[in-house]
């Protein structure tokens, strides 16, 4: 038994060129079809993320005003540097009447070398 090697590249190179195809084919419309499900699922889920998003929403604003300029320190004076944080919060959907005081406790080193007893 012979083989023909011209036979066998042809039906090797039919064979490859099948499997490209049908690869780019499964591929694409794998692809379409992950897109199109993701699009259906974002336009249900649409209203339930606006509502959620309407409920949740708070608006911060904080602006910081920083000020630097070039200061020439002359025989080692102290450099005082002056940073005007006005800060404007506003939470819209929050209850702000509520006051949280946290109690202040003593370190460990505090309490161990303090001289209160």
């Amino acid at each position: 038994m012979t083989v023909n090697f011209k036979n066998l590249t042809e039906n090797l190179i039919i064979t490859i060129v099948i499997g490209l195809l049908c690869g780019g084919i499964g591929a694409y419309a794998g692809y379409k079809s992950a897109s199109e499900s993701a699009l259906a699922m974002i336009e249900a889920q649409q209203p339930i993320i606006e509502m959620a998003i309407a409920k949740n929403t708070s608006e911060i604003e904080n602006t910081f005003t920083n000020e630097f300029k070039k200061i020439k320190n002359k025989k080692g004076e102290a450099i005082n540097i002056i940073i005007d944080p006005s800060t404007r919060s506003i939470i819209s959907n929050k209850d702000t009447s509520q006051v949280i005081t946290v109690e202040h406790k003593k370190g460990f080193f505090r309490r161990l070398f303090s001289r209160k007893k």
